[in-house]
């Protein structure tokens, strides 16, 4: 697994940070959730609010995004389930 962490100060500017990192690799990622995780795939994806995803389509994802507060920050970016070439 590899872990990115945001640390940026300011509201939602640890969040805006890793979204601008997941399109700059070519990362899509779902909405947020309260304090779910959010959903990330590799490629041009859709992504289904975390409560919304089924179990399986969970584990299909190629990561998540997690923090205890989106708002403040930190955020971590877990790429767990992609085989591609280098990040």
């Amino acid at each position: 697994m590899r872990e990115i962490t945001f640390n940026d100060a300011g509201d939602f500017q640890a969040i805006n940070a890793a979204r601008e990192w997941l399109k700059a690799n070519g990362f899509s990622y779902g909405p947020m959730c309260m304090d779910m995780p959010i959903g990330i795939l590799k490629g041009k994806w859709l992504i289904a609010k975390w409560r919304n995803l089924t179990f399986k389509e969970r584990k299909q994802l190629h990561g998540q995004i997690i923090s205890k507060d989106f708002r403040e920050g930190p955020v971590v970016i877990q790429i767990t389930n992609f085989q591609g070439g280098d990040l």
